[in-house]
Formats: structure tokens, sequence, C-alpha cells
């Protein structure tokens, strides 16, 4: 924990790394602590390789991480056709398609 400690310096990038209960948001995380991975990077939390499945665990969360965002994909787009089947949205100048939704 104390290794990949998230810096929460004023002017970081974001809270990367492993944060104490209540430690980020207050209220929403008082009994919940973790590790945070904001943008694209990935760290090998288990370590060189000493645990059994430290090689995999980067590919893994990635693979994860990606299937959660063709999810959320699926469902944004779903929900676009559907509201604008239903002619809900309104035209969005600058939008690659135009509607509420890129």
């Amino acid at each position: 924990k104390r290794r990949f400690r998230a810096d929460l310096a004023e002017g970081a990038t974001g809270p990367n790394g492993y944060h104490a209960p209540g430690e980020l948001g207050a209220r929403y995380n008082r009994f919940r602590s973790g590790f945070v991975f904001q943008g694209r990077t990935l760290w090998p939390l288990l370590g060189d390789g000493a645990a059994p499945d430290a090689a995999d665990f980067v590919p893994r969360l990635d693979g994860w991480r990606g299937g959660v965002w063709r999810l959320a994909e699926a469902v944004l787009g779903r929900l676009e056709a559907e509201l604008g089947d239903a002619g809900l949205l309104l035209p969005q100048p600058g939008h690659a398609s135009g509607r509420l939704f890129a």
C-alpha cells in the first residue's frame, strides 16, 4: 500500500495509486479503500513476478477495462439509437454523428 500510495498533491494529474478509507471523496469512500487508475496507465501491482499471476495482472486488467468500455459504448449507442428513433435528440453541431453522443 505504501509503495503505490496515491499522489494527492495539488496539481497532480490524477489520484493514481492506493487510497485509504475516506481519503478520496470522503463521503462516498468513507469506508472504502483501494487502487485508482486514472487515465490509460496501469501499474504492475503484483510486483516483480513473485506472485503466481503477477505477469498476467496488467494484461488481464487491461482486457477487463476494454470489455467495460465496449459494454458502455454498446449501451450508450443503443440509447442514442432509441432516443433518435423517438425524435428525442437535438442536433449537436460538431459531434461526429450530429447527435447527443459522438
